[in-house]
């Protein structure tokens, strides 16, 4: 083994494993707000952070998607002013869109107040509050990984912010077991909040440009590569919490909080892969700014095997021990070890057909992402009432599964015809082996 690859799997095992312990205290938390507080609670504070998720989306806009790619080519390129241009742009744009919700729900308000629960109308107001911080410590994270600060980019999502929830939730299992979601959502807006001014503190001291002159000229480069992924990000990295949402309209919250929980241990299980890519991608975007084929390829080949191997790994573990898991949670839960195993696979199809995404937009075709990841999203909303009749709740998972696979399928095509590059595993096979063995592989399975 080489001593790179010896180091990006010491680097990917640590923060795997701060994923895990920070993974394993958000489903203890969630397991708590089932048992004291009850599945009705679980399934509202469920929907309130999937709002919140999806309001973070839109807060930078874009910003914090394309973060990892732009940082990254400054500092191979020592654009060090262009890199504080970005970071405050990114700051502005949180700071203006997030007063603008806040002005349109201050007026709409009194407008619903007479058709809405009070109680709901404060859930909203909450989830609000938790955006902005939930879009600053996504931007930052991609901030600090185009510096090859990894670790400071990551820890405080995967390891602080769910340490700081599951005490707030703690101290209020112990304090009351009737606690409304509204006391629920409060608290975790409470840690939200500290673990973004915990990971700005840090930023500050390890990567802070104060002394670097901001150079906003490419500034329409920005927005044009951004705009394009506020919909691919609210439709592909938050297609769960669509689904929560869709669900929520048609299941009662005791079922909603089902498949929250099959669905969180999915985003547990998965963030393996999103730990890879972070090493490992700005490698990449560099060695293509550079114009080094061979790196690229390498680096596009280690990728590939890392992520499929690992998710062949987690499906494997689901089906061994998923069933035990959900028991966990409530003995009535064992009921979703189907759904599980379908949301589990559904990591097999994006590892086979490679990061086509994030290739995609490297070389500016953001746009059909979008497309693509749109038809994804009606194909799957479909899929899903269709089903429900004779499925159930199982009929989410079903629909999520066979959408995943769609989109990465005909992404890996577009990106293919479009650029000419191979992201799928067949690829780095052919890198690795030799040619004449990748061009019997991909005729086997032409």
């Amino acid at each position: 083994m080489s001593k790179g690859i010896a180091q990006l799997l010491k680097r990917s095992t640590l923060l795997l494993v701060a994923r895990i312990i920070g993974g394993g205290l958000a489903f203890a938390m969630n397991i708590m707000i089932a048992r004291w507080f009850g599945a009705d609670v679980l399934g509202q504070f469920a929907l309130a952070m999937a709002l919140a998720s999806l309001l973070a989306v839109l807060l930078p806009a874009g910003m914090q998607s394309i973060a990892m790619l732009f940082v990254s080519r400054y500092v191979a390129d020592d654009k060090l002013g262009h890199a504080r241009g970005f970071v405050r742009s990114g700051y502005l744009h949180i700071a203006v869109v997030t007063t603008a919700f806040a002005g349109l729900l201050a007026a709409g308000a009194p407008l619903v107040s007479e058709y809405v629960e009070r109680e709901t109308l404060w859930s909203g107001a909450v989830a609000l509050m938790i955006a902005p911080a939930l879009a600053l410590i996504n931007f930052n994270c991609g901030v600090l990984t185009g510096f090859k600060q990894q670790m400071l980019g990551l820890l405080p999502d995967l390891l602080v912010k769910p340490a700081l929830i599951f005490c707030a939730v703690a101290a209020l299992a112990l304090l009351s077991t009737s606690a409304s979601s509204l006391m629920v959502i409060s608290m975790v807006c409470a840690a939200m909040w500290l673990t973004a001014a915990g990971q700005l503190i840090a930023m500050r001291r390890s990567v802070w440009l104060a002394e670097t002159a901001p150079d906003a000229s490419e500034k329409a480069e920005w927005r044009k590569a951004a705009t394009p992924w506020i919909a691919i990000t609210l439709m592909w990295d938050y297609f769960i919490e669509l689904h929560l949402l869709l669900a929520g309209l048609v299941l009662a919250p005791g079922k909603i909080g089902l498949l929250h929980i099959c669905f969180r241990l999915r985003v547990l299980a998965a963030f393996g892969v999103r730990a890879l890519h972070s090493l490992v991608m700005p490698d990449v975007y560099a060695a293509d700014a550079k114009g080094d084929q061979r790196g690229f390829e390498r680096g596009l080949a280690k990728i590939n095997f890392l992520t499929l191997g690992y998710s062949l790994v987690v499906s494997a573990g689901m089906l061994i021990a998923g069933e035990f898991i959900l028991g966990l949670v409530d003995e009535s839960f064992k009921a979703g070890y189907g759904m599980l195993i379908a949301i589990s696979a559904a990591m097999i199809p994006r590892a086979v057909f490679g990061p086509t995404t994030a290739i995609m937009a490297m070389k500016g075709l953001q746009v059909p992402v979008v497309w693509i990841v749109a038809l994804g999203v009606v194909l799957s909303m479909v899929l899903s009432l269709a089903l429900l009749p004779t499925f159930g709740v199982s009929a989410f998972a079903i629909a999520y599964l066979t959408s995943c696979t769609f989109i990465a399928f005909f992404q890996w095509q577009w990106a293919l015809k479009r650029t000419g590059i191979d992201c799928s595993i067949i690829s780095s096979l052919k890198v690795v082996m030799g040619t004449s063995v990748g061009q019997r592989i991909r005729q086997a399975f032409a």
